[in-house]
């Protein structure tokens, strides 16, 4: 232990509890979230302002600049007129400058009122009708015709013409409407000049190609455009405009027509009033392929924030600048242009937004330091007030000595002394506690020695039985020195047990004779002597020994227990990571183990838990151990693999083992040893024993519930779908249990007479958890409830039959449809009540076989056992798709063969699909057995399948599931009458 002033001992506590108890203030102030919601805080004022700001950009967008109705429909109605009066058509328009002049003449007033409506800067008309892609693609570009009129001081209910300019257009329009001729002023949109192109301008080409190419039913509103800034050549500003196409009621593209809005004009808008000047708006379009950045921008002071650009795309300086955007929604769904964003955002300096945050860290971290500081000198002067008494006191008692310990003058220090006072005392007793440690040692037994070192000049003092009790000749104990003495201890070292950790001391392990003994050597250093005790601890360690086999270790199949296997596995992770390497946890359950207990005894069951056991054990010898964790869990754990391959191997390997082993049972059968097993790896899945052990877990129940008798590796999707699994599983027992379920009726019609020939029971579940029917099977074949599905439809489709049949719903010979799954069958459904209530109509009952899995061959013997004995018929439903192949036909051998709606769907414009439909009915016909075809949506549909020999039709087109079906319309019976005379279809009768 460090020796220190008390100076120190009481000054740097002091100063220490002062500072912490500082940082549990700064904690309380820092750790809180205080500064965190301050800043929250100064965030949300600017988001609150960026979204009125967003509004009113928005409002005067959609509202305002946008509201173009009005004038594109007179536009296209006056166009119209004015090509019929002349009786041309829209393409004269391009050919004939003149005629396009006096057009554009006639049309100006129109965006004039226009553009001072909806108080935009600019309007303008482009005229055109060629296709601008094949023309652009071709050897020159075209100048287009129209009028481009600009205010210069745009505003509604302003509508004289002295503040228009005209920048483009026939100047024959500026005269008549006396509007002055812009600076920049050209007759027409010449796009032959060097460098330029129709793609230049998104606000003419990109409306105007769209509506062009329309093959989606587009309106002409449908196609309106924003686009971002754009200069016309030789134009001083730049501007964002609207345009959307014009269109005459035949179709014909002839131009566009829009709107600008000069970004000069669009910054006014954009006012950085309300964010105090701490920053200001801008207006842009994000970059589709760079998260965070801008195509086009328009705002204030917008170049302070921007820290880079690339290929004309705006990277904002996000480090130094808080920017919160805000979507315009400027399109409506599904239009072709509403994929493109555009953004209003507000961007404000850090250092101008957190300001006030700042001066109040700064503030409170200047306060923490002062008073760490006064703190700091008044602990100092405390410690040297207590210190300088002692100090006097410790130099009298040198200067004295031990004589006269007893005559120290008082400090005034109760405590200290108190402590002159008893260290006389304690003088006087050293040698008598000296004596009695002597006394001790020479009445111990031979079982127990000792010795006592003082300093490593002077002799050690040791019991006569000292060396004896190590198993070493007796020797001289008297006078033994220090040095030599302490070369024997290291030269037990050799003698040292490690593996015995739990002991206070040193343990050695000695040979005497044939015999081990263990030797316990404690150590006790105080006040510069050190002293020994060694005892003879040989049968407490073979006791201990035992008693931890016992412990540690199953008695049945002597595995590791639960407890030593999880201390093992704690050990290696803790101590020994680097070793771990890739490694496997393996959760396993016997299979079988209750079939043997029950049928062959609990010996038996041992040794099927024995036999599993040494196979296990054979396969973590290496690297690995294993543990048996109750009656037929084991848990596996091995480690230190190289790959992933290596990995594999030794999981193919345990699984080949486990499958080769097996016991011999009384009657000379052999049985398998059958388990199931979740397997999850280190480090792929988790570093952490118990997700490891959680995982595998997983797996094995996965595995229990879907395929025994196999290993599977942990599917981390299907761990995190586990809560909705969960909730579905809960749903299903809930619908298992309330009968949450109710059978509809779809009538199956007669090709030939259109009447009804039979009925579906369709299952429709009411219980919230399930959409489908679908979610419904997939959960019990999850589940293992597939059975249960089977009995209650059965049931209670039967039990919906007898109540419609009784109630006259339904007539008695109409045959009935039920669904059953293919490998799930109860025999107790043949004693049913129901089947008891059918009477005279049980030979009209058809087992509609449907597939959640391949069909099994034993199940099946006993369904068609039973319909032999009831004289039920059979269907092979969904024929064409899934498990229900040509395999599936021969097997089942049935009456009706159901034809897929996957085939049936569109059949009429599919030639394949007919072929194919065409075969079934050929292969059907001639072996005695009826075509159904299902889902029927279409007329024609309906006159394919009848045309090409269905003998019985069912789909939403003829009548739609019901609880309580309804008469099929006498409309739909006449039709499927007249279709089947113009087939020229036969009679058939089943």
């Amino acid at each position: 232990m460090k020796k220190r002033p008390i100076f120190h001992k009481i000054a740097i506590p002091v100063m220490l509890w002062m500072g912490l108890e500082l940082l549990l203030f700064l904690g309380m102030i820092l750790g809180q979230g205080v500064i965190r919601e301050l800043r929250q805080n100064e965030r949300a004022v600017v988001d609150e302002q960026t979204v009125s700001r967003k509004e009113f950009i928005e409002n005067e967008m959609l509202n305002h600049w946008m509201d173009l109705e009005s004038c594109v429909t007179d536009i296209n109605a006056q166009t119209l007129r004015f090509l019929q009066r002349r009786g041309l058509t829209a393409s004269s328009l391009d050919s004939d400058d003149g005629l396009a002049a006096e057009l554009l003449e006639y049309l100006a007033p129109r965006i004039i009122t226009m553009q001072s409506r909806n108080q935009v800067t600019g309007t303008y008309i482009i005229l055109n009708t060629e296709d601008l892609t094949a023309a652009e693609s071709g050897t020159a570009l075209h100048a287009k015709q129209g009028v481009y009129i600009r205010s210069n001081a745009p505003g509604r209910g302003r509508e004289s013409y002295s503040n228009l300019l005209m920048l483009r257009g026939p100047v024959s329009v500026a005269q008549h409407l006396r509007i002055t001729l812009d600076s920049l002023w050209d007759i027409d949109f010449d796009f032959r000049r060097e460098g330029i192109d129709y793609q230049s301008y998104p606000f003419f080409y990109r409306p105007f190609d769209t509506a062009y190419r329309n093959k989606k039913g587009y309106s002409w509103q449908d196609c309106g455009l924003w686009s971002g800034p754009t200069k016309l050549y030789h134009d001083a500003q730049d501007a964002i405009y609207y345009s959307v196409p014009l269109i005459l009621p035949d179709g014909t593209v002839y131009g566009v027509c829009g709107i600008d809005i000069t970004i000069s004009y669009l910054q006014k808008l954009l006012s950085s009033t309300e964010l105090d000047g701490n920053g200001s708006y801008f207006l842009g379009q994000p970059d589709s392929e760079r998260e965070g950045a801008y195509r086009t921008v328009a705002g204030q002071n917008s170049g302070t924030w921007i820290s880079g650009t690339e290929e004309g795309c705006l990277i904002p300086d996000r480090k130094n600048f808080y920017i919160h955007e805000e979507a315009l929604s400027l399109y409506n769904n599904y239009t072709p242009f509403y994929e493109e964003r555009w953004v209003l955002a507000a961007v404000v300096p850090k250092r101008n937004l957190y300001a006030f945050v700042n001066r109040f860290l700064w503030m409170l971290f200047f306060a923490t330091g002062l008073t760490l500081l006064t703190g700091t000198a008044g602990s100092i002067l405390l410690s040297y007030e207590i210190q300088l008494p002692i100090s006097k006191l410790i130099q009298e008692l040198r200067e004295k000595g031990a004589e006269g310990a007893g005559m120290l003058q008082e400090t005034g220090i109760r405590e200290i002394d108190m402590l002159s006072d008893t260290v006389a005392k304690l003088s006087r007793d050293a040698m008598e506690y000296e004596q009695k440690f002597s006394r001790i040692l020479r009445m111990a037994s031979n079982g127990i020695a000792g010795f006592m070192a003082e300093g490593e000049k002077s002799s050690v003092f040791l019991t006569d039985s000292f060396f004896s009790i190590f198993g070493m000749p007796e020797r001289e104990t008297r006078g033994v020195s220090a040095a030599a003495f302490r070369e024997w201890l290291r030269e037990m070292e050799g003698h040292r047990v490690l593996t015995e950790t739990d002991w206070d001391g040193t343990l050695y392990q000695v040979k005497v004779g044939e015999q081990q003994r263990y030797v316990h050597l404690r150590l006790l250093t105080a006040g510069g002597i050190q002293y020994g005790l060694a005892e003879d601890v040989t049968s407490r360690i073979l006791e201990k020994r035992v008693l931890s086999y016992e412990r540690d270790h199953d008695a049945l199949t002597g595995l590791l227990n639960r407890r030593a296997f999880r201390r093992q596995l704690d050990r290696l992770f803790r101590q020994n990571p680097s070793k771990l390497g890739l490694a496997v946890f393996l959760m396993l359950d016997l299979d079988n183990l209750k079939y043997v207990n029950d049928h062959y005894g609990h010996d038996y069951g041992d040794r099927y838990i024995q036999k599993a056991a040494r196979t296990l054990e054979s396969c973590t010898a290496a690297r690995g151990f294993c543990s048996r964790i109750s009656g037929d869990e084991f848990n596996l754990f091995f480690y230190g693999l190289g790959s992933r391959e290596e990995l594999e191997q030794r999981v193919e390997q345990l699984r080949v083992q486990l499958r080769s082993a097996f016991i011999l049972l009384p009657d000379g059968r052999e049985q398998p040893v059958q388990a199931s097993g979740g397997i999850a790896c280190y480090p792929e899945d988790s570093r952490s024993i118990d997700e490891l052990s959680r995982f595998a877990d997983f797996a094995m129940y996965s595995v229990k519930r879907l395929h025994k008798g196999d290993l599977h590796f942990f599917d981390r999707e299907s761990y995190l779908c586990m809560n909705d699994y969960s909730f579905k599983a809960a749903s299903l027992t809930r619908l298992l249990s309330e009968r949450e379920v109710f059978y509809a009726m779809q009538p199956i019609l007669s090709a030939e007479s259109g009447e009804v020939f039979g009925y579906e029971a369709l299952m429709r579940p009411m219980n919230p958890g399930f959409r489908s029917v679908g979610e419904v099977m997939e959960t019990a074949k999850r589940e293992g409830k597939l059975n249960q599905i089977e009995e209650l439809t059965w049931e209670m489709s039967l039990e919906r039959v007898c109540e419609l049949k009784e109630g006259g719903v339904i007539p008695e010979e109409s045959y009935i449809f039920i669904n059953s799954i293919s490998n799930q069958w109860s025999g107790r459904l043949l004693y049913a009540e129901q089947l008891q209530r059918l009477r005279t109509g049980m030979d009209r009952i058809v087992l509609e076989v449907t597939e959640e899995e391949n069909i099994d061959g034993t199940i099946w013997e006993a369904k068609r056992e039973c319909l032999e004995r009831l004289g039920w018929r059979t269907a092979l439903d969904d024929y064409g798709t899934g498990y229900n192949s040509e395999k599936m036909l021969l097997l089942i051998n049935p009456d009706f063969i159901k034809v897929d709606l996957e085939i049936v769907r569109s059949i009429d414009s599919d030639p394949d699909k007919q072929a194919i439909f065409r075969n079934i009915v050929g292969y059907a016909h001639e072996r005695g057995k009826f075509i159904i075809a299902e889902g029927i949506e279409t007329k024609e549909e309906l006159e394919t399948v009848i045309c090409l020999g269905a003998d019985y039709l069912q789909g939403f087109f003829l009548a739609n599931p019901e609880r309580y079906p309804k008469p099929v319309p006498e409309e739909k019976r006449r039709l499927i009458q007249e279709l089947f005379r113009l087939s020229g279809g036969g009679t058939r009768v089943p």
